[in-house]
C-alpha cells in the first residue's frame, strides 16, 4: 500500500476563505444588531387596526364588500371581530361580521362583508368591534 505525499493544506488560506468569514462575520453582526434594535423598541400597549373597505362586487344574493385590516401596534390579537354597518339611503340598516382567528402584530389581512344591499348608494361603516390578547 502506498501512502500519497500530496499536501492538501497550505500555511495561508485562500481569499476564498477570507471572503466567506467576512461576508459571515457581517451577516450574524447584522443579525445581532436587528435583534437588539427589536427588543427595544418593543411597547406592550394594546393593540390597534386600521380598516379599509375595497371593492364592491356584484355576487349572487346581494353584494360583497372587501376590506384590509392592519394592525398598526406592536400587540397581536386573536377572535378580531370586524363589523359592517350599512345605512341605505331608504333610512333601512342592515350589519355584517366577520372574525379574524388571529392578527399579528404590525401585520395586515384580508376579509369580505356580504350585504344585501349595495353599499355604493348608502353610508358604510366598517371598524374593528372587538379583540382578544392572545
Amino acid at each position: 500500500m502506498t501512502r500519497s505525499t500530496t499536501k492538501t493544506e497550505t500555511a495561508t488560506p485562500h481569499w476564498i476563505e477570507w471572503v466567506t468569514g467576512i461576508i459571515s462575520a457581517a451577516l450574524v453582526g447584522a443579525l445581532l444588531i436587528w435583534l437588539a434594535y427589536d427588543i427595544t423598541r418593543h411597547d406592550s400597549s394594546d393593540a390597534q387596526f386600521r380598516v379599509r373597505a375595497g371593492a364592491v362586487a356584484v355576487v349572487s344574493g346581494g353584494f360583497r364588500v372587501s376590506f384590509d385590516i392592519a394592525n398598526i401596534s406592536q400587540a397581536s390579537a386573536s377572535q378580531v371581530r370586524v363589523t359592517g354597518h350599512l345605512k341605505t339611503q331608504s333610512g333601512s340598516s342592515e350589519s355584517a361580521v366577520a372574525t379574524f382567528d388571529y392578527v399579528a402584530s404590525e401585520a395586515q389581512d384580508h376579509g369580505v362583508l356580504f350585504f344585501s344591499s349595495d353599499p355604493r348608494n348608502g353610508d358604510l361603516d366598517i371598524r374593528a368591534e372587538s379583540y382578544v390578547r392572545p
